[in-house]
């Protein structure tokens, strides 16, 4: 692999303790080996090796990718606004009992009186902390 025959006998490369000891170097020299590649080709040549890998996804290829919208995986869920948002769905999936998204996110600052009540901060407190701009 990576066109280095020559360290399959290296007592530095040829086992997972010396690679790990010498992680740097291996890292340099499979940096060097990918830089003459696209990621198509090195993914390609790894997989042909038995070496597990996948290109990195950016958000919008994983949104994309068949997998995930098979999975059901970003499910449009209504926002306050109205508006619909794509958010990550339950990865559990199970055949009879269908997972869903039951809302979409709250507000800013929609339970801040809860949680502050639940703190012990009284009303009068919350409205003096709201008119001064700390909530």
């Amino acid at each position: 692999m990576a066109g280095r025959n020559d360290l399959a006998d290296h007592n530095d490369f040829a086992t997972i303790p010396g690679r790990m000891g010498h992680r740097a170097e291996c890292d340099a020299m499979f940096a060097k080996w990918c830089e003459a590649r696209t990621v198509d080709e090195a993914v390609n040549e790894c997989a042909r090796e038995g070496i597990p890998c996948a290109k990195v996804r950016t958000y919008a290829e994983a949104a994309r990718c068949p997998h995930t919208l098979e999975r059901d995986m970003l499910q449009q869920v209504p926002q306050e606004d109205g508006k619909l948002a794509p958010i990550t769905g339950p990865a559990a999936k199970f055949s009879r009992t269908p997972t869903r998204i039951r809302s979409g996110a709250a507000a800013l600052g929609a339970h801040t009186d809860e949680v502050l009540a639940e703190l012990g901060i009284d009303a009068e407190s919350r409205k003096r902390l709201r008119d001064s701009g700390v909530v």
